[in-house]
């Protein structure tokens, strides 16, 4: 951010921005990212691009680490500091920590010679985050005693920071933050005196006095004798009123591929929340950034093939049963083998061993098999009797009985015909059909021919004759005649 305005918490004045400010984010997540623009952020930022690569994520996380570390606040990149001169009572711990921290830079900065800038302050401190060993001077001088006097000096102007400590010492030799008076206290720590009082002539609002030393005596007080620094810290005159600032957003959106990014990726733009409605709108927009996804690399070498696995076991699909089991429909228990390639719910026949005998079988469905004992309930069967030696075979299911087919003499099929295959003993005078013969009746036509005659002395009726009654067929002998025939119809 550059061009703008901000309030200078130590003397509580709107000043002009006289370099920009930067807010590095490592990871931006899609949508609407509020980021701060503060102090602390520039330091990071100028400590990640000083680094080796330049602005990484990794370089960026640990700036931004380190800078939360040595000024004590949790999270300087998405929290938004207070007011530090008008303290909400809403405001978080965070919130006003990260105030202090912002507050302390300024009454640092304003500590210093006349005339020197933000952008100089930030440099100071900066040399001493990166270098704490020979970059944050002696004595006096010394960049984190001088944070912690402004820090104490500004704590005693704004009650609403008390009991809020930042650890800025770290960033020169001391080990430990300072203590109030009266806390028992290492004899190398520094320790501080407020008066609430300045010398005449000092300042012309009058003011405070902070003086510092090191705790030579190790008795927690700032003897006279230990006294090494004095300066007085004035009450400024009432600065004019000012408005609030205009909050600048940074939005993340998916770019396509196309002529900013071949492959696709991401549009991050920035610009001022003008309308202060929380989102940045396209006409608030003032810079926009494509980060591009990388293209597809080459495909790798293919990999070694796999090793082969083991062979199969070949299935068993047939076994036998030595006991005896009479043929008939229902459940049954054979002994067979056990282990063979059968499930339940699989369609077996079980036909008779030996030659010849294929008529005596017993077809179903398995309903349990557990080690030799297979049940099969029987829904088939052929031939009648009890018999020893079984060969059990997979099978599939019986499929329904087929209906009976007629065809005309011109090669038509016959919806609902039917046909009936009988034998009739004739003796004496025999009327053929008779009206108890067949069952059901027949409807309308039908066609019958004699197929053998027992006796060869029967009269036969001519085949493709209809019958709309019946013939009366005689047979003199003493013996009956039996004679076989076929009738079709409806």
């Amino acid at each position: 951010m550059k061009n703008g305005t901000y309030v200078d918490e130590a003397p509580g004045a709107t000043v002009p921005l006289s370099s920009p400010l930067h807010s590095a984010l490592a990871s931006a997540k899609g949508g609407i990212n509020n980021l701060a623009l503060t102090a602390l952020n520039e330091l990071a930022y100028q400590n990640a691009s000083a680094a080796t690569g330049g602005l990484t994520a990794a370089n960026i996380e640990s700036a931004v680490t380190m800078v939360q570390n040595n000024f004590g606040v949790s999270d300087i990149v998405t929290t938004m500091p207070v007011d530090a001169l008008n303290v909400p009572a809403s405001a978080t711990a965070t919130q006003k920590t990260y105030a202090l921290a912002l507050a302390t830079i300024s009454q640092y900065q304003n500590n210093q010679v006349a005339g020197a800038s933000l952008t100089t302050a930030l440099n100071t401190i900066q040399t001493c985050l990166s270098t704490p060993t020979t970059g944050c001077g002696t004595g006096a001088n010394n960049v984190g005693k001088l944070l912690n006097l402004s820090m104490f000096t500004y704590i005693s102007r704004k009650s609403a920071f008390s009991g809020i400590t930042l650890p800025v010492a770290s960033l020169g030799s001391m080990t430990t933050p300072p203590v109030a008076n009266g806390t028992a206290s290492a004899n190398n720590t520094v320790v501080f005196l407020t008066l609430n009082t300045v010398p005449t002539g000092a300042c012309s609002n009058g003011g405070i006095t902070v003086q510092s030393g090191i705790d030579t005596n190790g008795n927690g007080l700032l003897d006279s004798s230990e006294v090494t620094n004095t300066q007085y810290v004035c009450n400024g005159t009432n600065g004019a009123n000012v408005t609030t600032g205009i909050t600048a957003l940074v939005s993340v959106t998916t770019e396509l591929a196309g002529t900013n990014c071949p492959v696709g990726g991401s549009k991050v733009s920035a610009g001022l929340d003008t309308n202060a409605n929380g989102t940045l709108d396209s006409s608030e927009i003032t810079s926009s950034t494509y980060i591009c996804n990388g293209t597809t690399g080459a495909a790798g070498t293919n990999g070694t093939n796999g090793t082969n696995g083991t062979n199969g076991t070949t299935p068993v699909i047939s076994g036998a049963d030595a006991t005896s089991h009479a043929i008939a429909t229902g459940s049954t228990v054979f002994t067979t083998l056990a282990g063979m390639s059968f499930s339940v719910g699989e369609y077996v026949m079980v036909v008779r061993s030996g030659n010849g005998n294929a008529a005596y079988y017993m077809s179903g469905q398995i309903t349990a098999y557990t080690g030799t004992s297979m049940t099969v309930n029987v829904t088939v069967i052929g031939g009648a009797g009890t018999y020893s030696g079984w060969n059990i075979l997979l099978s599939g299911a019986q499929g329904a009985t087929g209906m009976d087919a007629v065809y005309n003499k011109s090669g038509t099929l016959i919806a609902g015909a039917r046909i009936v295959v009988g034998s009739l003993s004739i003796q004496g005078g025999t009327l053929f059909p008779a009206s108890t013969t067949f069952s059901p009746a027949w409807v309308g036509d039908y066609f019958c021919t004699l197929t053998s005659d027992s006796k060869g002395d029967v009269v036969t009726i001519d085949s493709g004759v209809s019958y709309t009654g019946g013939l009366t067929l005689w047979h003199t002998s003493a013996n009956p005649a039996v004679i076989s025939y076929i009738c079709v119809g409806k």
